[in-house]
């Protein structure tokens, strides 16, 4: 059976696919940014685990401070949003790895399912369009057989 929307409940439907498209490109720039920091932070602990005597650590905001580094074995760890760990450096960086590695394959799928939404968006839109224009026409008709009369 052949179900019809009204024009009114397509317009609803983008408008809730548009809001669901908002969420994925939100959780996208999340997504992005907590991987740029992974990959920071990678790029820190190898420069550190080689012996680099020296680093720039940021603060935030901008600034940066020279450090210097006694300890090129161990790292702390977050294990919750005020605790810390010690951990050593290679394991520390694998950890980064594959959690870079989880985050880059559901940032796939998110930028996926974002892609399959702007094409219902479009294809809602194609749909009003033909709507309006066939409204258009029908009008135009009227008037035509109006004013021949």
């Amino acid at each position: 059976m052949e179900q019809r929307l009204s024009q009114q409940q397509l317009i609803q439907m983008a408008q809730q696919e548009e809001n669901v498209l908002a969420e994925k490109k939100a959780m996208l720039a999340q997504m992005y940014e907590i991987m740029k920091d992974s990959r920071s932070a990678i790029d820190s602990l190898k420069e550190i685990q080689a012996g680099a005597g020296k680093v720039l650590l940021r603060l935030g905001g901008g600034v940066l401070v020279e450090a210097e580094i006694k300890n090129n074995k161990t790292c702390k760890k977050s294990i919750s949003e005020d605790g810390y760990a010690e951990t050593d450096i290679p394991y520390a960086l694998n950890w980064l790895e594959e959690r870079l590695k989880t985050l880059e394959g559901n940032a796939n799928r998110v930028r996926e399912d974002a892609i399959k939404s702007e094409g219902r968006i479009e294809e809602i839109v194609t749909v009003l369009k033909q709507i309006e224009n066939a409204k258009k026409s029908m009008m135009s008709d009227m008037n035509k057989n109006i004013s021949t009369k």
